[in-house]
């Protein structure tokens, strides 16, 4: 989304901070200690926060899903070429955690949501090509996932949906684009693997990991994902 103009992960949650503190859904002291995980890179930490805060309240919850409508709005906006590239690589399927709907746009077949585990698990069982948005749309309110917190709760009272990522992981090769570390790791530790053969790759801009090679280890060692490095 970042190619096409539109913020990145911790771009938007330090945005969703302000809009946060301008709602009042967080008061000063809050303010503060949220301002330091930001500074200290503890991006989820302060996504988590305020959609716990957030969600109960159904005024301050269409506060905060106003504005990632607003954000991710694409209108008219045309995919960038990185979305024409992926598109001419004949993927099995799509899973994006993205809000936005370019990659919707960029490749044909069905678009599915969370919710929508019956339909997916028929795909897969079919090899038919299909995109996941796994944090949902923005446009529909019930299927929105905000933080990777609220996804693992998802996947925790919907055994059937993680068993069908956990299924497309360990038969088809999966190849990572713009996640981060952190990112990744985080989607892998929510949904349940076996041990599999199929080599993976995540293409990885390390230019804010100096420490990037010991991090690639891990995932080559426990989750057979070999990282291309670049910088940007």
């Amino acid at each position: 989304g970042a190619q096409a103009g539109l913020p990145v992960w911790r771009s938007y949650v330090e945005h969703q901070f302000d809009v946060a503190l301008t709602s009042g859904l967080v008061d000063d002291a809050l303010a503060n200690a949220l301002r330091v995980s930001l500074v200290r890179g503890q991006h989820s930490d302060v996504a988590d926060s305020i959609a716990l805060r957030a969600w109960p309240n159904p005024t301050q919850r269409q506060v905060i899903l106003n504005d990632l409508r607003t954000t991710f709005e694409t209108g008219d906006r045309e995919p960038s070429p990185a979305h024409r590239a992926l598109a001419e690589i004949p993927f099995r399927a799509v899973l994006t955690t993205n809000f936005d709907s370019l990659l919707h746009r960029s490749f044909d077949g069905p678009n599915l949501l969370p919710q929508q585990t019956d339909r997916l698990k028929e795909l897969i069982a079919k090899k038919e090509f299909f995109k996941l948005h796994l944090y949902g749309a923005p446009e529909s309110e019930e299927s929105l996932l905000l933080t990777s917190l609220q996804f693992s709760e998802f996947l925790d009272r919907s055994i059937a949906f993680g068993e069908a990522l956990a299924s497309l992981y360990v038969s088809s090769p999966f190849f990572f684009v713009g996640c981060s570390f952190d990112g990744i790791q985080g989607y892998l530790n929510s949904i349940r693997l076996s041990p599999s053969s199929i080599q993976h790759y995540a293409l990885m801009d390390i230019s804010v990991e100096p420490l990037w090679k010991t991090r690639a280890d891990v995932l080559r060692l426990r989750y057979g994902i070999t990282v291309i490095p670049y910088e940007l």
